[in-house]
């Protein structure tokens, strides 16, 4: 319940005024838009959404979501036409 605080970019550079974040995680999660495949774009600088690496079927796939305004990391499921971020990271 209190991992968004250390996922998150610290500051109001990018993220709202409300941010409640440190990055002692170093991961730097920031706000970002995202895309419903039924819907327009949609920029924010309230909460970041990410997929994950794990299946769930063939047409949807798990994410998680960080807010500004808590130190909560929550979870869900939907389509994967939808456009959220994903984390690139290069193995040594």
């Amino acid at each position: 319940t209190i991992a968004s605080k250390h996922l998150k970019e610290a500051g109001h550079l990018h993220w709202e005024i409300s941010n409640i974040a440190d990055n002692s995680s170093g991961f730097t999660a920031l706000p970002y838009g995202e895309r419903y495949y039924r819907l327009n774009s949609i920029a924010t600088n309230v909460y970041a959404t990410y997929w994950t690496s794990s299946l769930y079927s063939e047409v949807s796939a798990p994410f998680f979501y960080l807010f500004s305004y808590d130190a909560n990391v929550y979870t869900g499921f939907n389509y994967k036409v939808n456009g959220y971020s994903i984390r690139c990271i290069k193995e040594q």
